[in-house]
């Protein structure tokens, strides 16, 4: 298990790494404007496509009685993911005249389009347990893609040239290696009804309902920012989160390789062993947290220069108030994981239902009153909510599970 995880780790982790490139790259380009543009096209398209993708591979990779056919949950996540690229299209038309906004928004919308595809691959092959395969993809992606996106920013000096470039990048990884490579890696027998798409949709709904409200409680904060601010606040707030967002990733790598062994202790009603399990990430999450917090608050100052420029290293105190409140944000994304190999996916809506209504009052008051600091107290102050109810419905999966 823990090969898997290194493996998932770097993946996501080189993910993270090109990720932060790629705004470093436009910053510096471009300018904290162009940033902006770019943080506001992903914060706008991530809750609609991650909500077309309706949570399939959990559902995949928690399905242990093979009651799902593959072929169905490709076809579904081709239809789904389509209309989540209409709607992206839509909202850019509506939220925004300038037509770089739009065509940025748009171009973000079809790779995140792309990575639905392949995301579905990776389900397959994470079920069994080639963790190995799934990374070198996301590796791929990751480096083309920071490749594509700089050619377009430096050669053309175009933010839309250079998110069109990224976009065919993430499209060549997946048919040349994805498709032609990994998918051959594990044969499927499919079981069930070929035709079960209600079935899937019904049981994939939880699911794609909290994807969508865990990305459009991640966006509030830009959108807030945008509004009663400018785009370039909003780019300095994208550049600190860059670092927290190196450590949700691998929370996240952490939770997903964890997940088939957290499922089968559930249903095997092993509670004790279950707890432990949880007790001991959590503990390293906070470990690593304030190891950020104490490495940003000696170099952050100097690594923001490097990376960005003076301006947004004068807001290093920021980024250390960031890893000191990143525990509450990394023990919910976690525990979301822990309640998922539970299967009472209802419980991950009402969470993040509550997440959601706490965050707007929130970001609206703290954001509207501190700027910057208000979006920081503001994702902290809800992930705190976030985590409480995570907890309060974990422990009434361990109190009933012999139920």
């Amino acid at each position: 298990m823990k090969a898997r995880a290194l493996w998932l780790i770097t993946g996501n982790g080189s993910y993270a790494f090109f990720q932060a490139m790629n705004s470093i790259v436009i910053s510096k380009s471009l300018g904290l404007e162009s940033l902006g543009y770019f943080s506001l096209a992903l914060a706008m398209t991530a809750p609609i496509m991650l909500f077309s993708n309706f949570g399939l591979r959990i559902l995949w990779v928690t399905d242990t009685t093979n009651s799902y056919s593959f072929n169905s949950f490709k076809r579904v996540r081709s239809y789904t993911s389509l209309v989540g690229l209409l709607f992206c299209v839509f909202f850019a038309f509506l939220y925004s005249d300038n037509l770089e906004v739009i065509l940025v928004i748009t171009l973000v919308g079809l790779s995140k389009l792309i990575e639905n595809l392949a995301e579905l691959n990776y389900a397959k092959l994470h079920k069994a347990k080639k963790q190995k395969n799934i990374a070198k993809s996301i590796f791929l992606r990751g480096a083309l893609g920071f490749l594509g996106l700089s050619a377009g920013v430096l050669i053309f000096e175009s933010l839309i040239f250079g998110v069109l470039l990224y976009s065919a990048a993430w499209f060549f990884v997946y048919v040349c290696y994805d498709i032609f490579y990994c998918a051959n890696l594990v044969v499927i027998k499919d079981h069930g009804n070929i035709l079960g798409y209600r079935k899937i949709l019904k049981a994939g709904l939880p699911l794609a309902i909290t994807m969508l409200l865990i990305n459009a409680n991640l966006a509030l904060p830009r959108f807030l920012l945008s509004e009663l601010a400018n785009f370039e606040l909003l780019g300095v707030y994208t550049a600190l989160s860059l670092f927290v967002l190196i450590g949700s990733i691998v929370i996240s790598s952490i939770g997903q390789v964890s997940l088939p062994t957290l499922a089968a202790l559930y249903s095997e009603k092993k509670q004790r062993k279950h707890v432990l399990f949880v007790i001991k990430v959590l503990t390293l999450i906070i470990s690593l947290s304030f190891l950020g917090a104490c490495f940003y608050y000696f170099l952050g100052e100097i690594i923001l220069a490097i990376l960005f420029n003076a301006e947004v290293a004068k807001y290093n105190s920021y980024l250390v108030l960031m890893f000191m409140l990143a525990p509450l944000q990394y023990a919910s994304n976690y525990m979301g994981s822990v309640i998922s190999s539970t299967k009472n996916n209802i419980s991950l809506v009402i969470s993040q239902t509550t997440m959601f209504t706490f965050n707007i009052i929130f970001s609206y008051f703290f954001i509207k009153e501190c700027g910057l600091l208000g979006a920081i107290l503001a994702v902290a102050s809800s992930s705190l909510v976030l985590l409480s109810c995570y907890f309060y419905f974990y422990y009434k999966s361990m109190v009933n599970i012999n139920a």
